[in-house]
């Protein structure tokens, strides 16, 4: 997840301050630790305020995104968890 951080923040026409959507549907296994969770969050490219959808049907994804979640709440962003793409997508569109 780090190194999709650096990847997106390199990407031409990054915005931080656009709404994202991360789609783990194809994550079968997770091998993260609360500890590396924290550092993503400490180490977020995008702007404070931003929607984050993420869309996994994976029970031990599911935890961790809830728990980056949680602490990205904490910076003032809105961070929601669906198991189908297009209700992500639906409800990225409502802003």
């Amino acid at each position: 997840m780090l190194a999709a951080q650096g990847e997106i923040a390199r990407s031409p026409g990054f915005d931080p301050g656009f709404d994202a959507l991360f789609d783990l549907a194809a994550v079968s296994s997770v091998q993260m630790s609360a500890v590396k969770v924290r550092i993503v969050s400490d180490n977020t490219v995008f702007a404070p305020g931003i929607r984050r959808a993420f869309v996994t049907s994976n029970d031990a994804a599911y935890g961790l995104m809830r728990m980056l979640g949680a602490l990205l709440d904490e910076r003032g962003g809105e961070i929601e968890m669906f198991q189908d793409r297009a209700a992500a997508e639906r409800w990225l569109d409502r802003r």
